[in-house]
């Protein structure tokens, strides 16, 4: 049995047919006759395989800054979680620090005396040390939001604990405004009344600045959603005259008629102020 060749025209045609749209298949025209849907396929399938790539590559896009934007929260979130506990360390490491300093006075002999320096000498250094460590810690948490929020109160605590109070003004007065927040129950307003909190009850720690600290304790106790009680027993530390605890007083009671959940609070508080 032979095989009979493939003649020319049908290599023609086969290959013709191979190199147009399917778009331009007769077989669609032909449908396009009694079919209004297939006909306007048929008379803009560029335009429409455009359209079409140009959705693919918006989901696409979408897409790529979707993933990094949790991938970025995800860092921003370990980050922060590094530096509550850099910040934890650092607080202990201050706390050796001064035992060591009180040893040293305490000490009877010259061979303790010099063990407690030696001992002074290297916390030291390593108090230092993980200050910078935090420091490029805090730097780096510089965003997405509520973390670069996050990044002022540690810059500003961090401040505190070195003594430079100035630094911990100016991260007071670049923190986010709890007042101009609308929604007051909203995570934003919480996180903006600690991060205030957090920088004021750090200012009062200097005496140069402890009256724009509680002016901004006082304001808090007085609108806060979150926090008030909070800003209230900071002030009950801070005022000592009997004008500053009688306004501490009919704060007290104006919070207890807010916030009556935080009575055992309130308590502690008025039994400090008397």
């Amino acid at each position: 049995m032979t095989t009979a060749p493939i003649s020319e025209q049908s290599q023609t045609s086969a290959t013709s047919s191979t190199g147009r749209s399917i778009f331009e298949d007769p077989a669609i025209g032909e449908a396009a006759k009694n079919d209004a849907f297939v006909r306007f396929v048929a008379q803009n399938w560029k335009s429409l395989l455009l359209t079409l790539v140009a959705v693919g590559a918006a989901m696409v896009g979408y897409n790529v800054f979707t993933t990094t934007a949790l991938e970025k929260r995800a860092r921003a979130t370990t980050l922060l979680a590094d530096i509550q506990d850099s910040y934890q360390k650092l607080q202990e490491k201050q706390e050796s620090l001064e035992k060591l300093k009180l040893d040293q006075q305490s000490a009877k002999d010259e061979a303790a005396k010099k063990t407690a320096t030696d001992s002074i000498e290297t916390t030291t250094k390593e108090f230092a040390e993980a200050r910078s460590k935090i420091s490029l810690m805090i730097d780096s948490l510089d965003s997405p939001p509520p973390f670069d929020s996050y990044a002022m109160l540690y810059r500003g605590l961090l401040a505190g604990k070195f003594g430079d109070y100035a630094a911990v003004e100016k991260a007071l007065a670049a923190a986010p405004s709890w007042e101009a927040i609308d929604d007051a129950r909203s995570t934003k307003r919480y996180i903006a009344e600690t991060v205030t909190l957090g920088l004021a009850k750090t200012l009062a720690q200097s005496e140069a600045n402890q009256r724009a600290a509680k002016e901004k304790l006082k304001a808090l106790a007085a609108g806060g959603e979150f926090l008030a009680v909070d800003a209230l027993a900071a002030l009950s530390l801070l005022e000592a005259t009997p004008e500053e605890r009688t306004a501490l007083k009919t704060s007290l009671e104006s919070l207890r008629t807010k916030f009556p959940s935080q009575s055992k609070y309130l308590d502690l508080i008025a039994e400090r102020i008397g």
